[in-house]
Protein backbone atom coordinates (compact mmCIF):
# COMPACT_ATOMS: atom_id res chain seq x y z
CA UNK A 1 0.00 0.00 0.00
CA UNK A 2 1.35 3.50 -0.85
CA UNK A 3 0.44 5.98 1.63
CA UNK A 4 0.84 9.62 0.07
CA UNK A 5 3.79 11.86 1.35
CA UNK A 6 2.15 14.93 4.05
CA UNK A 7 4.04 17.58 2.74
CA UNK A 8 2.68 20.29 5.18
CA UNK A 9 2.10 23.57 4.44
CA UNK A 10 3.90 25.39 7.05
CA UNK A 11 3.16 28.60 8.63
CA UNK A 12 5.05 30.63 11.35
CA UNK A 13 3.97 33.56 11.31
CA UNK A 14 1.43 36.33 10.47
CA UNK A 15 3.94 37.73 7.76
CA UNK A 16 3.39 33.71 6.06
CA UNK A 17 -0.57 33.84 6.08
CA UNK A 18 -1.69 35.18 2.33
CA UNK A 19 -2.17 38.89 3.24
CA UNK A 20 -5.89 38.92 2.30
CA UNK A 21 -6.11 36.69 5.41
CA UNK A 22 -4.02 38.39 7.67
CA UNK A 23 -7.45 40.03 9.29
CA UNK A 24 -7.67 36.51 10.92
CA UNK A 25 -4.20 36.82 12.96
CA UNK A 26 -5.00 38.02 16.30
CA UNK A 27 -2.59 37.89 19.39
CA UNK A 28 -3.94 35.98 22.38
CA UNK A 29 -4.23 38.40 25.51
CA UNK A 30 -2.17 38.03 27.95
CA UNK A 31 -0.19 35.19 25.91
CA UNK A 32 3.15 35.35 23.99
CA UNK A 33 0.79 33.51 21.23
CA UNK A 34 -0.68 34.39 17.75
CA UNK A 35 -3.79 32.53 16.66
CA UNK A 36 -5.17 32.28 12.96
CA UNK A 37 -9.15 32.77 13.53
CA UNK A 38 -11.13 32.28 10.74
CA UNK A 39 -14.73 31.02 11.06
CA UNK A 40 -13.69 27.98 9.42
CA UNK A 41 -9.81 27.31 10.79
CA UNK A 42 -8.35 28.31 13.83
CA UNK A 43 -4.88 27.45 15.07
CA UNK A 44 -1.84 28.64 16.78
CA UNK A 45 0.65 29.69 14.42
CA UNK A 46 3.26 28.37 13.45
CA UNK A 47 0.60 25.76 12.22
CA UNK A 48 0.59 23.17 9.33
CA UNK A 49 -1.92 22.57 7.64
CA UNK A 50 -2.86 19.59 4.50
CA UNK A 51 -3.24 22.18 2.11
CA UNK A 52 -2.29 25.81 1.21
CA UNK A 53 -4.54 27.62 3.43
CA UNK A 54 -6.21 29.34 0.63
CA UNK A 55 -7.58 26.00 -0.54
CA UNK A 56 -7.89 24.95 2.64
CA UNK A 57 -10.58 27.53 3.47
CA UNK A 58 -11.81 27.30 -0.45
CA UNK A 59 -12.71 23.77 0.02
CA UNK A 60 -14.36 24.27 3.51
CA UNK A 61 -16.27 26.75 2.15
CA UNK A 62 -17.70 24.51 -0.72
CA UNK A 63 -18.62 21.64 1.63
CA UNK A 64 -20.50 24.53 3.91
CA UNK A 65 -22.14 25.64 0.57
CA UNK A 66 -23.13 21.41 -0.37
CA UNK A 67 -24.10 21.24 3.76
CA UNK A 68 -26.38 24.30 3.41
CA UNK A 69 -27.92 23.29 -0.23
CA UNK A 70 -28.51 19.83 1.43
CA UNK A 71 -30.02 21.33 4.88
CA UNK A 72 -27.91 19.64 7.11
CA UNK A 73 -27.78 22.09 9.58
CA UNK A 74 -26.02 19.98 12.01
CA UNK A 75 -22.80 19.79 9.99
CA UNK A 76 -22.66 23.55 8.46
CA UNK A 77 -22.27 24.13 11.69
CA UNK A 78 -19.71 21.47 13.02
CA UNK A 79 -17.79 22.83 9.77
CA UNK A 80 -17.82 26.45 11.84
CA UNK A 81 -15.17 26.33 14.11
CA UNK A 82 -16.26 26.74 17.66
CA UNK A 83 -15.46 30.28 18.42
CA UNK A 84 -18.02 30.38 15.19
CA UNK A 85 -20.74 28.77 16.11
CA UNK A 86 -22.92 30.71 17.87
CA UNK A 87 -22.93 33.33 15.13
CA UNK A 88 -23.37 30.57 12.00
CA UNK A 89 -26.54 29.78 14.30
CA UNK A 90 -27.97 33.21 14.17
CA UNK A 91 -26.98 33.97 10.84
CA UNK A 92 -29.63 30.62 9.90
CA UNK A 93 -32.45 31.94 12.47
CA UNK A 94 -31.77 35.39 10.37
CA UNK A 95 -32.14 33.47 7.29
CA UNK A 96 -35.33 31.53 8.37
CA UNK A 97 -34.03 28.14 7.46
CA UNK A 98 -35.53 26.09 10.33
CA UNK A 99 -39.02 24.73 9.55
CA UNK A 100 -39.62 23.67 13.06
CA UNK A 101 -38.70 23.29 16.76
CA UNK A 102 -37.20 20.09 16.39
CA UNK A 103 -35.35 21.58 13.84
CA UNK A 104 -33.82 24.27 15.48
CA UNK A 105 -33.95 23.48 19.26
CA UNK A 106 -31.58 20.41 19.72
CA UNK A 107 -29.15 22.31 17.44
CA UNK A 108 -29.47 25.21 19.79
CA UNK A 109 -28.72 23.53 22.95
CA UNK A 110 -25.72 21.15 21.25
CA UNK A 111 -24.35 25.03 20.38
CA UNK A 112 -25.21 26.48 23.74
CA UNK A 113 -23.25 23.14 25.53
CA UNK A 114 -20.52 23.56 22.93
CA UNK A 115 -19.63 26.53 22.98
CA UNK A 116 -16.62 28.96 24.15
CA UNK A 117 -18.72 32.23 24.77
CA UNK A 118 -19.74 32.96 28.35
CA UNK A 119 -23.52 32.67 29.47
CA UNK A 120 -23.82 36.41 30.09
CA UNK A 121 -22.71 36.93 26.06
CA UNK A 122 -25.99 39.28 25.35
CA UNK A 123 -26.13 36.96 21.42
CA UNK A 124 -27.08 34.27 23.75
CA UNK A 125 -30.23 35.84 24.25
CA UNK A 126 -31.24 35.91 20.50
CA UNK A 127 -30.75 32.13 20.06
CA UNK A 128 -32.55 31.22 23.08
CA UNK A 129 -35.33 33.60 22.42
CA UNK A 130 -35.80 32.93 18.61
CA UNK A 131 -39.37 32.70 17.68
CA UNK A 132 -39.32 29.32 17.01
CA UNK A 133 -41.79 27.37 18.61
CA UNK A 134 -40.68 24.28 20.54
CA UNK A 135 -38.23 25.61 22.84
CA UNK A 136 -39.19 22.78 25.24
CA UNK A 137 -36.88 20.44 22.81
CA UNK A 138 -34.07 22.13 23.83
CA UNK A 139 -33.71 19.45 26.85
CA UNK A 140 -34.07 15.52 25.66
CA UNK A 141 -36.73 13.62 26.95
CA UNK A 142 -34.06 12.03 29.01
CA UNK A 143 -32.93 15.30 30.43
CA UNK A 144 -36.44 16.05 31.05
CA UNK A 145 -36.80 12.76 32.89
CA UNK A 146 -33.80 13.72 35.32
CA UNK A 147 -35.29 17.28 35.65
CA UNK A 148 -38.43 15.51 37.14
CA UNK A 149 -37.26 13.46 39.10
CA UNK A 150 -35.36 15.90 41.07
CA UNK A 151 -36.78 17.50 44.94
CA UNK A 152 -38.79 20.78 45.08
CA UNK A 153 -35.55 22.27 46.45
CA UNK A 154 -32.03 21.46 46.51
CA UNK A 155 -29.89 22.42 49.58
CA UNK A 156 -26.63 24.62 48.31
CA UNK A 157 -23.19 23.64 49.46
CA UNK A 158 -19.60 24.01 48.82
CA UNK A 159 -16.87 21.65 49.04
CA UNK A 160 -14.47 22.00 51.83
CA UNK A 161 -10.63 21.26 51.14
CA UNK A 162 -9.24 18.61 50.07
CA UNK A 163 -8.52 15.96 52.72
CA UNK A 164 -5.55 13.68 52.10
CA UNK A 165 -6.17 10.31 51.97
CA UNK A 166 -3.27 7.72 53.61
CA UNK A 167 -4.65 4.50 52.77
CA UNK A 168 -3.48 1.87 50.40
CA UNK A 169 -6.70 2.38 48.28
CA UNK A 170 -5.28 5.43 46.84
CA UNK A 171 -2.14 6.95 45.30
CA UNK A 172 0.57 8.86 47.36
CA UNK A 173 -1.24 12.31 47.55
CA UNK A 174 -4.09 11.58 46.86
CA UNK A 175 -7.26 13.35 48.47
CA UNK A 176 -10.88 13.18 48.72
CA UNK A 177 -13.47 16.30 47.98
CA UNK A 178 -16.18 16.83 51.01
CA UNK A 179 -19.12 18.44 51.09
CA UNK A 180 -19.80 21.34 53.55
CA UNK A 181 -23.85 21.87 53.58
CA UNK A 182 -24.63 25.28 54.99
CA UNK A 183 -21.73 26.74 55.04
CA UNK A 184 -20.77 30.59 55.03
CA UNK A 185 -19.50 30.75 51.80
CA UNK A 186 -21.08 33.92 49.87
CA UNK A 187 -23.22 31.29 48.40
CA UNK A 188 -24.43 29.72 51.45
CA UNK A 189 -24.98 33.72 53.34
CA UNK A 190 -27.25 34.89 50.40
CA UNK A 191 -29.47 31.53 50.35
CA UNK A 192 -29.61 31.86 54.05
CA UNK A 193 -30.70 35.55 53.60
CA UNK A 194 -33.41 34.82 51.81
CA UNK A 195 -34.71 31.43 53.41
CA UNK A 196 -33.38 28.30 51.20
CA UNK A 197 -31.45 27.26 54.21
Amino acid sequence: MNVPAFNPEIYVSAEDIPVHLRSFVEPIPGQKLVVFKHPLWCDVLPMATQLPLVDLLHQRQQLLDLYKEIRDWKQFLVLHTRPFRMDALHTLVEERVFTSGQEYWPLAAWVWMDSEQPEHDPRWSRLLDASIPGRRLMTSEEGWRIISGLPEEIAPFKLRTMTPQRNSAFPAGAGVWRAAPQSSSPCGSRARAIDLL
